[in-house]
C-alpha cells in the first residue's frame, strides 16, 4: 500500500498520514521534515531528493504527506491511493492558529522547526499558498496516481470515507482500535452506573421504572461477580484506554441448549456516530463459538436494524424469531 496525500496548510495531511501509517502498520514520510531543518533553513532540491528516493527505495509501502512537486513526483504515479484536502482557507487558517497555541516554542514530529504564525506564514495560508497555479498543480498530481484519487473539500466527507475503509478516528482525529477490557471487581461500580445509564435509555420503551431509591432495578447484576459463566466487559479504545460502553454476556437461553447471548450492550451517546458498536459486537461474538441469540431492546426499531446489520455483516445465515437474532458462530 503507497499512500501520497497533498493539501493545504492545516489541512491536516501530516495528521492523516500518521493514522493511516497506524492503522496499515506501514512507514510514513513527512516532507516538511525532508525541506527544513535547524531554524526554518531548507535544503536543497537535490538533498531533498536524495532523501525520498532513499526512502522510497528502503520500503515497498508507505505514506507520505506534502505538496513539493518537485521533489520526487515519480511518487504520484506510484501511490494506490492520493488523497488531496482542498479545504475552505479559513477552517485551515483556525487549525494553523490552533496548532501555534498548542505548540509554540516547539517543534511537531512532522517539522523540525519551532512552531511559528507570523504575518507571512498567514499571508501563505489565505492567499500565497492558493493561486490558481497552484491548485492546478494539486489537480494535476492527484490525476497521475495508478489507484485511487479522492479529493476532500470539507473534514466530514474525509471522516465518511475513513468509515467505508473501516478506520475508526476519534473527534481529534485519532485512530481507535476496539477492544473488550473484562470489568475488575474493584470497577464494579463503574460497571454499575454505566448499567444504570443504558437502563434509563431503555426504559423509554419498555417496562422498567425507577425504584424508591432512584434506581432502575436490574437482580442479575452481582451474579456477573459470582458466577463465572457471566461475563462483563467494558468497551475500549485501547490506543487511549478510554471506556466506550460496555457489553454483559452470559449463556442462560431459552432457543438452544448450549448457546450465549448478549444481556446488555451500550455506547455512550458521544461515540455511537463512530461505527464503534459493530466493530464491538463483532469483538464479542468472537469470544465464543457456537450458538448466539441476541434480542433487541424491546419496541427498539433502532437497536433491530443495528443488529440487524451487524449480524449479516459477518452470518449469512440467521433467523429471526420471538424477537431473537439465531446464528452459529463458527
Amino acid at each position: 500500500m503507497k499512500i501520497q496525500i497533498i493539501g493545504y496548510s492545516g489541512s491536516g495531511k501530516s495528521t492523516l498520514a500518521k493514522l493511516m501509517s497506524e492503522f496499515y502498520k506501514i512507514p510514513c514520510l513527512h516532507l516538511d521534515n525532508v525541506q527544513f531543518y535547524g531554524d526554518w533553513q531548507e535544503r536543497s532540491i537535490s538533498k531533498q531528493n536524495e532523501i525520498v528516493k532513499e526512502f522510497l527505495n528502503q520500503h515497498d509501502d508507505w505514506v507520505i504527506d506534502g505538496n513539493y512537486s518537485k521533489v520526487c513526483p515519480e511518487r504520484f504515479e506510484l501511490s494506490d491511493i492520493t488523497i488531496y484536502l482542498n479545504y475552505d482557507r479559513f477552517y485551515c487558517f483556525n487549525k494553523c492558529q490552533e496548532r501555534y497555541q498548542k505548540y509554540a516554542g516547539t517543534s511537531r514530529e512532522s517539522n523540525p522547526c519551532v512552531e511559528k504564525f507570523d504575518l507571512e506564514f498567514q499571508k501563505w495560508i489565505l492567499w500565497e499558498g492558493r493561486t490558481l497555479a497552484q491548485q492546478q498543480k494539486h489537480l494535476e498530481n492527484l490525476s497521475k496516481t495508478k489507484g485511487q484519487a479522492h479529493m476532500f473539500k470539507r473534514p466530514e466527507e474525509l471522516h465518511a470515507w475513513l468509515k467505508e475503509q473501516d478506520i475508526l478516528v476519534d473527534d481529534q482525529g485519532n485512530l481507535m482500535t476496539i477492544g473488550l477490557k473484562a470489568v475488575k471487581e474493584e470497577e464494579k461500580e463503574v460497571l454499575s452506573r454505566f448499567l444504570q445509564y443504558s437502563l434509563y435509555e431503555e426504559s423509554a420503551t419498555d417496562d422498567n421504572e425507577i425504584n424508591e431509591q432512584g434506581f432502575y432495578d436490574y437482580p442479575w447484576f452481582e451474579d456477573y461477580f459470582k458466577d463465572p459463566k457471566r461475563e462483563a466487559y467494558f468497551i475500549i479504545d485501547e490506543n487511549s484506554q478510554k471506556r466506550l460502553g460496555f457489553v454483559m454476556i452470559h449463556p442462560y437461553v431459552s432457543h438452544f441448549e448450549e448457546s450465549y447471548t448478549i444481556a446488555e450492550f451500550m455506547i455512550l451517546p458521544k461515540y455511537r456516530h463512530l461505527h464503534i458498536g459493530k466493530r464491538a459486537a463483532l469483538k464479542c461474538f468472537d469470544l465464543h463459538h457456537g450458538n448466539w441469540e441476541v434480542s433487541p431492546s424491546y419496541h427498539s426499531q433502532g437497536a433491530y436494524r443495528f443488529w440487524q446489520k451487524t449480524i449479516a455483516s459477518c452470518h449469512d445465515r440467521y433467523q429471526y424469531h420471538q424477537g431473537c437474532f439465531l446464528f452459529e458462530n463458527k
